[in-house]
């Protein structure tokens, strides 16, 4: 990743609330290069321009660290789609094994190739939808960018997280009702309010 490009991800990461790691500039440039060459044949992204991948996909997966467990072990992500946020998490914690699950087969082959090519060894990829899943075990982490709508993700993914495990929802600018139990908390990238909800 080239230094401007890779100035503008650091600027987005700050706007997250995120500290950038060196190590990281490798594997998110290789996955810069296949998402960019896949969206070419397929729709995995609407944004196309790399400045606008690497803060409004890169950056923005990086806001959920916060909202981790410091002990966690597991993590699903559901509609994993271009691998947001469940692979770019994985490149921050490789600690954690993380399910990528993806109904749609193009897309869920695309997050295999990036398994193979970052690697990934922490990732495993689900071509399945959530009703279809049959998981191994409960996850400390259950986590979705929008792939089921609100407030009906938190209802969905209950079943498949731990008995202290926690369930996040990335929320765009339009805010939808909190669930009982449920917290948000807000952030602002690129010039727009996002959020994470958490409930446990």
């Amino acid at each position: 990743m080239e230094p401007g490009l890779w100035r503008r991800f650091e600027q987005g990461l700050a706007e997250v609330g995120a500290t950038p790691d060196p190590t990281w500039r490798a594997p998110l440039t290789k996955y810069l290069e296949l998402l960019l060459l896949w969206n070419a044949k397929m729709n995995l992204t609407a944004v196309r321009d790399p400045a606008g991948i690497v803060v409004r996909h890169f950056a923005d997966s990086f806001a959920p660290l916060a909202d981790l467990p410091g002990d966690a072990r597991t993590l699903l992500d559901v509609g994993s789609g271009g691998g947001f946020p469940g692979a770019i998490l994985a490149i921050a914690r490789p600690g954690i094994a993380i399910t990528l699950l993806e109904s749609l087969h193009k897309k869920a082959a695309f997050l295999s190739t990036l398994k193979r090519e970052l690697p990934l060894p922490n990732v495993t990829v689900e071509a399945r939808r959530l009703e279809d899943f049959d998981r191994p075990a409960a996850f400390d982490v259950v986590i979705s960018r929008a792939a089921i709508p609100l407030p009906g993700w938190f209802d969905a993914a209950r079943p498949f997280r731990s008995s202290s495990g926690v369930i996040l929802a990335m929320e765009g600018s339009e805010q939808s009702p909190l669930p009982p139990g449920a917290t948000r908390r807000s952030y602002s990238l690129d010039g727009a309010v996002r959020a994470i909800l958490r409930s446990t």
